[in-house]
């Protein structure tokens, strides 16, 4: 298993012995940490060093517990929302997903994050099931876990006790008693969240409530470098010079942020065709992160193509469906996910994190179109589009050169 350390990542092979057993057992070690990375993953492995040694089997078995609990945790959020049948389809789709399988081999944030997240959201699910205040208690936990893993779901905050008070008073329960469960959720996040902003104050004198990275990541999402012309990358240029010679990590996302929108103001037809872009890099089965990252020309997520169609029918019967919380509930999140990475940029590691949300949908599409009074036609149109799949995985090279040359000339012709 060869895994493929991020730089920040790449620090720690250089520690010495007695640093790592030191460890979490020295008060300063907290001030070593990068604010611009989440911590809840970096420390994870750090306890894991201290405990075990710094050996690469003990990494090995961890990645291989996180992703074997993905399909496990698919499953059980599925058969909360949908039913028996859904949740094990969906918890063997999960099983064989290449994304899935591939991330587990990978020293990156996205798999712990969208375990943590899948946990919070399978405690959401219970408490919509079963009325519990300590499920919801575990999933405010668990959510603010999963922000300090990746604080890219920081909005998502508020999105989730929004629904919890919707759902309260669309079922005519108090609203009083609704306002006090959606409030104490938000609290509850907001207090597992506050011992790392009371760390950042206290090396920075600053209120940050996760990372450093808001102001370069939004900047660094619409407008790229001279070497780079795509996303995913900090962008190096005069602007960003300067913002890095700027002492305080506030006044230089704002700085970054003003930058930002003041480019997006004076760009307007420009900023349509990237986000245009963002949503083709988010949504494409083309992979060049995660299944080809040992494949500059990336590599074709076949089983995901595949889905596609099942996944945008069981989410439109999934928003019909206005009285099931969790199937709306795993909606809104793809939804509110989605505009993020337009907001920022999209790519298949970004949209790793709800693809779990994805399976489960396509898993419920394939049941309602089964059930369907055009179920002929639609397993038909199915079928057809399998073949396509198919037939492109196997002439990707000749595909990809095809949709260049038609995306260059929709360029020229605009």
């Amino acid at each position: 298993m060869n895994f493929k350390p991020n730089d920040a990542n790449k620090k720690s092979e250089h520690f010495t012995h007695t640093e790592r057993r030191s460890g979490i057992t020295n008060p300063a070690w907290l001030y070593s940490f990068n604010t611009f990375v989440p911590p809840l993953y970096p420390l994870s492995l750090a306890v894991l060093f201290t405990i075990f040694g710094y050996h690469e089997l003990t990494i090995i078995i961890f990645q291989s517990i996180l992703g074997g609990l993905v399909p496990v945790l698919v499953g059980a959020i599925a058969y909360s929302g949908f039913n028996r049948r859904i949740a094990l389809g969906a918890g063997a789709v999960a099983t064989i997903y290449p994304g899935f399988i591939f991330l587990s081999n990978l020293l990156m944030t996205e798999l712990y994050g969208m375990v943590i997240f899948l946990v919070s959201l399978f405690f959401f699910s219970l408490y919509f099931k079963f009325g519990r205040i300590w499920y919801l208690t575990i999933c405010g936990v668990v959510f603010g876990m999963a922000v300090l893993t990746r604080a890219f779901l920081l909005p998502l905050v508020i999105l989730y006790p929004a629904m919890l008070f919707l759902f309260h008073v669309k079922n005519n329960k108090n609203i009083k008693a609704s306002f006090f469960r959606s409030l104490l959720f938000f609290v509850i996040v907001i207090f597992t969240i506050a011992p790392w902003t009371i760390r950042n104050y206290i090396v920075h004198r600053e209120i940050i409530p996760v990372t450093s990275q808001l102001g370069i990541g939004f900047y660094s999402s619409y407008v790229f470098s001279d070497t780079e012309h795509t996303f995913g990358y900090i962008t190096h240029d005069t602007t960003t010079a300067f913002a890095n010679k700027i002492p305080t990590l506030k006044a230089r996302d704002s700085y970054l942020i003003k930058k930002t929108v003041g480019f997006i103001a004076k760009h307007p037809k420009e900023i349509l065709k990237l986000e245009f872009q963002k949503i083709i890099l988010a949504f494409s089965p083309m992979d060049w992160e995660i299944i080809g990252i040992n494949n500059p020309r990336g590599e074709y997520n076949i089983v995901y193509a595949m889905i596609i169609p099942l996944i945008i029918f069981g989410m439109f019967w999934a928003l019909r469906n206005h009285k099931n919380p969790v199937s709306i509930t795993i909606s809104i999140f793809v939804i509110a996910y989605t505009v993020l990475m337009l907001v920022f940029y999209g790519s298949s590691r970004f949209r790793v994190v709800i693809d779990p949300l994805l399976i489960i949908f396509a898993t419920a599409g394939f049941e309602y179109a089964f059930f369907s009074p055009l179920k002929k036609t639609f397993f038909g149109a199915l079928f057809l589009w399998t073949l396509a799949q198919l037939f492109i995985a196997i002439h990707i090279i000749e595909v990809k050169h095809l949709a260049r040359d038609l995306l260059t000339a929709l360029s020229m012709w605009s």
